[in-house]
């Protein structure tokens, strides 16, 4: 039972949030950044956002991959899990940080106005 929901949990159909953001943020330059060699630094800087959430994502597919074979060949026990937990929270800490900083090194190439065009505020998400 344990494995299936770490298999649903991390190897869903589902995208990962911040790609989707990520996404929806490289559309919007094109509308939001007027100069074409802004525009170009800020869409790349988001595509390296991108590709650090996808090696997050392969990380944990991995590790689980791992743990569900663990689970063909023995049975897991608790230490085990404590591991797997212990490398996802790590996984999960580094990828926070690297993405925060990734935003405030973007945050200061575009103005106040661009970075809200880039990022707009859902209506339904302030409340």
């Amino acid at each position: 039972m344990l494995i299936a929901l770490i298999t649903i949990f991390f190897l869903g159909g589902s995208s990962f949030g911040p790609m989707l953001y990520i996404d929806e943020a490289r559309d919007n330059a094109k509308s939001a950044i007027i100069d074409a060699d802004q525009r170009k630094l800020v869409r790349d800087d988001l595509k390296s956002m991108k590709s650090r959430a996808k090696q997050y994502t392969k990380s944990v597919k991995d590790l689980t991959k791992d743990l569900q074979k663990e689970f063909v060949e023995h049975e897991v026990d608790e230490a085990d899990l404590d591991v797997y937990w212990d490398q996802i929270f790590a996984l999960n800490a580094s990828l926070s940080e690297d993405v925060i900083d990734m935003r405030f090194a973007l945050r200061d190439k575009v103005s106040c106005e661009e970075w809200s065009a880039l990022f707009p505020v859902d209506s339904s998400d302030a409340q």
